[in-house]
């Protein structure tokens, strides 16, 4: 089990901020007229088990709707979007970009999180990716994690001749203003690629899970653990790590609403399943006594496939990744989780990509899984969940949905949707006009992101989340929108 102790460098944000914005920001959204493709007439909405009708969506009711960074602004793709909402700012970050608004939706900043964390990387040319913002309202800190993978990009990162030079960056703020101080951290992975770091905090301690790629071998999971208390203090923070864990994948951690000593993990591995994976890491990085207890429980699940790919009206498809864990959140011992799946929408027997849906209880793990369901919007794609749980115990789901005569399209859904097929709790977010073209040449088709993030305001505590669409105003590309409602 790789320990140690890492070192802090200071950097300043607003030294690498500017003032312009991406697009006009907007206080509230209206109904998308400009899509001739678009259908407003007997959308049907179905989950695996039963169906109903209903009309389109209504547009829901934002507090502020931000158009977010794109890519104008960031050549890289696929665009993986958090967001991140603290006492008085919002703050986005997609791959090497960061964003800064007001919560009312002004922006104040944009900047390259290369130039940020420049003084610990290896090479100035190093390229990095999977950035994640996180802010902690229980310590009113910032996290923001990401992957460093060397001048080449893997395999398997090199910088300056120096085959050693994989890296998972860290920055806290030290104050609760973004734009301000903050202190560097870099955590070695030597020749593994640390692959989407997804990062969680809990009371004394903050968790990035990844995905290893080592030269040899197949793929696998690991699991930093770091003191907290030492990273908002800017001092040197004792860390644990599980190295490499052979045939795991994707063992996400639950971004926690209600204060916990340990912090809770949940995976379906990367393609199909029938089995969820619950973990836990407790202990006190403080005193080098972190445990981690990996695959504590396998709940059975019904089977997933995970996603075949969507579609939409530019007649080519959308790669929308694997079927790996994408969000989890846990609330006064409850969590809940979802992911990308295909399955069959009934009665049409039409196969979609569709988003599954779970939860159960950490303490009564041997009552398996209270929700089990995939949701879908028919004759049309879903995927790319994100949620939240708000400060009443709900959840809040946001995801994208296209078809041959929808563009990718953002809807958000509460507990009532998916529990109790409640037509009155799904409702766009953001109506894509145009199609997202990013060839990605694997797959020669589109790649679509791999991920999006929600966030609970700390002063309101409503729901902002932010996901990726079809933005006729930046076609053929990606657009990223947050909204809060």
């Amino acid at each position: 089990m790789p320990v140690g102790s890492a070192s802090q460098v200071s950097a300043n944000l607003s030294s690498i901020l500017t003032t312009s914005t991406f697009a006009p920001s907007n206080s509230s959204i209206s109904p998308n007229t400009s899509n001739p493709n678009s259908s407003n007439t007997n959308t049907q909405l179905f989950n695996q088990t039963s169906a109903f009708a209903m009309s389109s969506p209504q547009i829901v009711a934002v507090r502020t709707g931000i158009e977010g960074i794109n890519s104008g602004a960031s050549g890289s793709y696929p665009p993986d979007p958090t967001v991140a909402v603290g006492k008085n700012h919002v703050v986005e970050s997609v791959n090497n970009n960061i964003a800064i608004w007001t919560k009312d939706g002004r922006a104040i900043s944009t900047g390259l999180l290369h130039t940020f964390f420049s003084p610990i990387m290896q090479a100035p040319n190093d390229r990095l990716s999977d950035s994640e913002i996180i802010y902690d309202s229980l310590s009113d800190r910032w996290f923001l994690s990401m992957l460093d993978f060397g001048q080449n990009g893997s395999p398997e990162c090199t910088s300056n001749d120096n085959p050693n030079s994989c890296f998972i960056l860290l920055a806290v703020s030290k104050t609760n203003n973004p734009t301000g101080e903050w202190a560097l951290y870099s955590f070695n992975w030597k020749n593994v690629l640390p692959d989407q770091p997804r990062t969680a905090v809990s009371l004394d301690k903050v968790v990035i899970s990844v995905n290893d790629f080592p030269p040899t071998g197949g793929p696998g999971a690991d699991i930093l653990v770091i003191d907290k208390g030492a990273l908002i203090s800017g001092l040197n923070a004792n860390f644990q790590r599980t190295g490499y864990l052979n045939k795991e994948f994707s063992i996400i951690p639950a971004k926690s609403l209600s204060p916990s000593s340990c912090t809770f993990l949940v995976s379906v591995g990367s393609f199909q399943s029938q089995f969820l994976k619950y973990s836990e890491v407790c202990g006190t990085p403080a005193r080098g006594s972190v445990t981690f207890n990996i695959n504590k429980a396998s709940l059975n699940m019904a089977p997933s496939t995970g996603p075949f790919g969507a579609i939409q009206p530019s007649n080519t498809g959308l790669d929308t990744g694997f079927g790996q864990m994408s969000s989890v959140a846990y609330f006064n011992g409850k969590i809940w989780d979802a992911f990308n799946d295909n399955c069959i929408i009934i009665p049409t027997n039409e196969n979609r990509d569709c988003i599954r849906v779970q939860s159960f209880e950490v303490n009564n793990l041997g009552s398996g899984l209270l929700v089990d369901k995939d949701i879908a919007i028919p004759r049309a794609d879903s995927y790319q969940p994100a949620l939240i749980i708000n400060n009443l115990g709900n959840m809040k789901l946001l995801f994208s949905f296209s078809s041959n005569n929808q563009y990718p399209s953002l809807v958000v859904a509460d507990e009532s949707f998916v529990l109790n097929n409640n037509v009155n709790g799904i409702k766009t977010l953001r109506e894509g006009t145009s199609p997202v073209i990013n060839i990605d040449p694997r797959s020669n088709i589109p790649r679509f992101g791999d991920y999006y993030e929600a966030a609970l305001d700390p002063v309101t505590n409503s729901i902002w989340a932010v996901g990726e669409y079809g933005n006729i105003r930046n076609s053929p590309s990606w657009s990223t929108f947050i909204g809060n409602w």
